[in-house]
């Protein structure tokens, strides 16, 4: 037998439990950032800061990063800050969309090196690198899920 909802699936004969005996259910919560303006360098940029109000540490499952309409040369590079530091402490491993290109999973190519994001912390977003010509409609999501 399948169980499902929007966000959660399972087979077998019944759903996981915890410890308490209690059906387990894992949280998943996404983080947006969305600029529908042309995509210019700054600090802190679409809807500011995210706070982790769940009581949970999560965890950053993957990072997209992505635009409406696309530059006509170089790249669209971003930082993704809890607390205002950086999550890449190896710079040349941020989110980055070259001129022409769709979107991209920042987890398919190299995670973060900071990936809990504990009770009252916070995300924000800055943009590092801004293609050339008129790139437009910034797309930022995190997705985060209790880990």
């Amino acid at each position: 037998m399948t169980y499902s909802s929007d966000q959660i699936r399972w087979s077998g004969t019944k759903p996981p439990r915890g410890a308490d005996g209690g059906i387990e259910i894992p949280l998943r919560v996404a983080a947006d950032w969305q600029v529908d303006a042309a995509i210019a360098v700054g600090s802190n940029v679409g809807a500011g800061r995210w706070y982790n109000d769940t009581g949970y540490t999560l965890k950053i499952q993957t990072i997209r990063l992505g635009r409406k309409t696309t530059g006509s040369s170089g790249f669209t590079t971003i930082d993704v800050n809890m607390n205002d530091v950086t999550l890449y402490t190896t710079q040349g491993n941020r989110p980055s969309v070259r001129a022409g290109s769709d979107d991209v999973t920042s987890l398919g190519t190299a995670a973060p090196d900071v990936t809990s994001v504990a009770p009252g912390d916070f995300l924000s977003v800055d943009i590092d690198e801004a293609e050339a010509g008129t790139p437009k409609g910034l797309r930022v999501s995190v997705l985060l899920s209790i880990g």
